[in-house]
């Protein structure tokens, strides 16, 4: 390399360095995230710009506030079913919360049923979609293309066919291996399909990391499902890797399902051209039972951290116990700093995890904050029968958040996710009593097993922590 060429690319290097940090400054980012990026950007010679133009902009916000002309989903007129937040008792100012900063209400009159496996979960959904009769909307992170994905897009064929409108969405990367071999069918019957922030278009640069995560099935209106199960053989326990998947979902009917309804459409003008103008239908009050539900859409979208902050004013407000079933569990500062405060007011804090996952990496970077919680009296298991995939958060007995919402950054800072929180004791003490069924057959961590870790092992789990805010 001669001095005259070394030196250009000096010159090219400073000048894209300088540019790209001064436009980065003009960004709030946590400060550790913007010195990272400097660091990169100076450092790495053209790599690191290029990460940054790829993955350093929330290239998502500005569309969706340029297409939307608002930064989050507004209400849908649900005031004649909605609860005034002074009834929900002790946490009350965690429905507040989520009402300021997401527009979610709290509603009554619905009906929740918890489908505590991937079976029972399939079959929910089978039966469902074909009972239809007017629409079928579908968006999910992971729809694969094996024996799970073909059986339902065979379902939605079949409805479709029966004067069915049907809608799938799925996310570009989750659903990367769906080749137009497996769509030309739902084309083939008049089913609209739309892939979210594909990475690359002719027209747009999109970034490969806010992907959206939400798991959401609504029929004809009037019943939704939400939860943490995707469309594939996986998720179903047919992956020999990990045999059993446990995940759990929500089965709910009366006027909660509009808001979910309300979601889907916003997502599929927000990916498609294909734009519908239809409002979510009203969905009927339920003559069941009157469980409160606060369904709760968050992401890149929007600018607060929404997820972050109602679970730390759900732990804020705990008394007695805390129980968490996440497959991911790379803790925020914010998270890490709620859980150690309830632990020292004498809260309870359970925490189980899967011992072995298909993120590996998160795996390690979660074992990195066991110390720090064991030591204020945090309790921690690792499951080791399958994959555990449940998200699952109950606080008290008497408020519990399930979604999709893993706790790790990647959830609740980066992705598309919803959550369904529920302000009720007898599904919230399911949902509490599936977590000690984890914890039944799970390993519980020691210090003594953290103190006795090989040194490797601790740098590995060191190094995976570094990383943890892209986990």
């Amino acid at each position: 390399m001669t001095l005259g060429f070394f030196l250009l690319l000096l010159t090219l290097h400073g000048g894209l360095a300088a540019f790209l940090i001064a436009r980065l400054l003009r960004y709030r980012f946590e400060p550790s995230a913007m010195l990272v990026w400097v660091l990169l950007i100076l450092f790495v010679p053209f790599i690191g710009a290029l990460l940054y133009a790829r993955l350093g902009e929330n290239q998502v916000l500005i569309r969706a506030q340029r297409k939307r002309g608002r930064s989050c989903l507004p209400d849908y007129e649900l005031e004649d079913h909605t609860v005034d937040t002074k009834t929900l008792g002790a946490f009350r100012s965690t429905a507040d919360v989520g009402l300021k900063l997401s527009h979610a209400q709290v509603t009554r009159g619905n009906t929740v049923t918890l489908l505590r496996n991937s079976d029972a979960i399939h079959e929910s959904w089978k039966s469902a979609i074909n009972e239809a009769e007017s629409t079928i909307h579908m968006e999910y992170y992971i729809w694969w293309a094996d024996e799970t994905g073909t059986e339902m897009r065979d379902l939605l064929i079949a409805r479709a066919r029966n004067g069915v409108r049907c809608r799938v969405l799925i996310d570009a990367v989750g659903s990367i291996n769906v080749n137009s071999a497996f769509l030309q069918p739902f084309y083939d019957a008049g089913i609209d399909v739309a892939f979210f922030l594909p990475l690359a278009t002719w027209k747009r640069r999109w970034s490969p990391h806010l992907r959206n995560h939400r798991k959401i099935l609504v029929v004809d209106g009037q019943t939704g499902f939400v939860g943490s199960q995707n469309v594939s053989d996986d998720d179903r326990g047919k992956n020999p890797e990990f045999s059993i998947w446990h995940n759990v979902h929500l089965r709910i009917t009366g006027p909660a399902v509009r808001r979910l309804q309300a979601v889907f459409l916003d997502d599929w003008n927000f990916a498609s051209d294909a734009r519908v103008d239809e409002l979510p239908t009203a969905s009927p009050v339920s003559s069941a039972v009157d469980h409160a539900v606060q369904i709760l859409p968050t992401g890149p979208d929007c600018k607060a951290h929404v997820p972050e902050r109602m679970l730390l004013e759900a732990f804020n407000s705990a008394k007695d116990s805390i129980d968490v079933a996440t497959p991911y569990f790379v803790p925020s500062p914010v998270l890490r700093m709620g859980l150690l405060q309830a632990a020292l007011r004498g809260v309870r804090v359970r925490i189980v995890v899967p011992a072995k996952t298909d993120q590996a990496i998160a795996l390690y970077a979660g074992r990195s904050f066991y110390r720090e919680l064991l030591d204020e009296s945090i309790e921690i298991y690792e499951y080791h029968r399958g994959m555990l995939h449940s998200k699952i958060i109950a606080v008290d007995g008497a408020w519990a958040m399930v979604g999709s919402v893993n706790m790790d950054y990647r959830s609740l800072r980066l992705n598309f996710e919803i959550s369904a929180l529920l302000y009720d004791e007898e599904p919230v003490q399911e949902l509490t009593e599936v977590v000690a069924e984890y914890r039944a057959d799970a390993k519980p961590i020691t210090s003594e097993a953290i103190a006795n870790k090989g040194r490797w092992q601790v740098i590995l789990e060191g190094a995976a922590r570094v990383l943890s805010p892209q986990l």
